[in-house]
């Protein structure tokens, strides 16, 4: 869960910053 959220995180925060 820990990597999904992780993995998760770090594609999101660039797709909705981008």
């Amino acid at each position: 869960l820990c990597m999904n959220v992780m993995l998760i995180a770090a594609v999101e925060a660039p797709a909705i910053n981008g």
